[in-house]
C-alpha cells in the first residue's frame, strides 16, 4: 500500500484508548471494508505484524469487527473463531421468529439443537395445499 492510500486508511480510524474503530464503510456482517472490499482488519494485522499464515483467519478479541487495533487481533483457525464466538447466543436470545411469532413453547419445534416456529409451519404447510388445489393464496 503506498502513503497516500495508507494516509486515507488512517483517516478512517478513530483511536480510542483500546480499539481502533473503522469509521467507514462497514459490510453487512460488521465487517470494514477498504479499497476494492478488502478486509480493513486484515489489511491492519499485514501492515503492523505480518501477512496472516495460509488457511487462518484473524479474531477480533475484543469482540468488536471493526476494530483494526492489531493489538486485538489474532489468527487462529475458522473452527477456533468460531467456538469463541457469540453467535449462538444472538440466536437464543431471539425471542420472536422473522415474521414476528414468539418462541412460545406452544409455538416452538425443536431439532438437532435449532428451532423452528410452527405458526410459520402451518401458513406454509396450508399455502401448499391451496396452491396444490389451484388455488391462490
Amino acid at each position: 500500500m503506498d502513503e497516500k492510500t495508507f494516509s486515507r486508511f488512517l483517516n478512517k480510524i478513530e483511536f480510542t484508548s483500546s480499539c481502533w474503530l473503522w469509521k467507514a464503510y462497514i459490510d453487512k456482517d460488521g465487517y470494514g471494508r477498504f479499497e476494492y472490499g478488502k478486509q480493513v482488519h486484515r489489511i491492519a494485522y499485514e501492515w503492523w505484524v505480518e501477512s496472516i499464515p495460509e488457511g487462518l483467519e484473524l479474531d477480533p478479541l475484543c469482540r468488536h469487527r471493526e476494530c483494526v487495533n492489531p493489538e486485538h487481533l489474532e489468527p487462529v483457525t475458522h473452527l477456533e473463531n468460531v467456538q469463541r464466538g457469540n453467535s449462538g447466543v444472538v440466536q437464543k436470545e431471539k425471542i420472536y421468529c422473522p415474521q414476528n411469532h414468539m418462541y412460545s413453547e406452544e409455538n416452538t419445534y425443536r431439532y438437532v439443537g435449532s428451532r423452528f416456529c410452527k405458526e410459520c409451519d402451518r401458513i406454509t404447510s396450508r399455502e401448499r395445499y391451496w396452491k396444490k388445489k389451484g388455488v391462490l393464496v
